[in-house]
C-alpha cells in the first residue's frame, strides 16, 4: 500500500493531493476527521463502501505495527 505525505501551507491552509489521488477520488471529497486521523473519500461513496476501505488500510497498519514500521 502506498503512503503519501500531504503538506498544507500554514497561511493558505492549501494543500496539494498527489494527481492518482485525485484521478481515484475525485475532485469533491468528505473528510470525517477524529482528533488524530481523518478519512477522506469521494463524496458518493456510501458508508459501506468507506468501511470495506477502512477494514483494508486497517489490515495494513497492523501489518505494519507488528513489523514495526512507521
Amino acid at each position: 500500500m502506498v503512503e503519501f505525505e500531504i503538506k498544507v501551507h500554514p497561511e493558505q491552509r492549501l494543500a496539494y493531493f498527489p494527481k492518482i489521488i485525485v484521478k481515484e477520488l475525485g475532485t469533491k471529497l468528505k473528510l470525517l476527521p477524529n482528533k488524530n486521523v481523518a478519512v477522506l473519500y469521494n463524496e458518493n461513496a456510501s458508508p459501506d463502501e468507506v468501511l470495506a476501505s477502512l477494514r483494508i488500510i486497517m489490515e495494513e497498519l497492523k501489518l505494519r505495527a507488528r513489523k514495526n514500521i512507521r
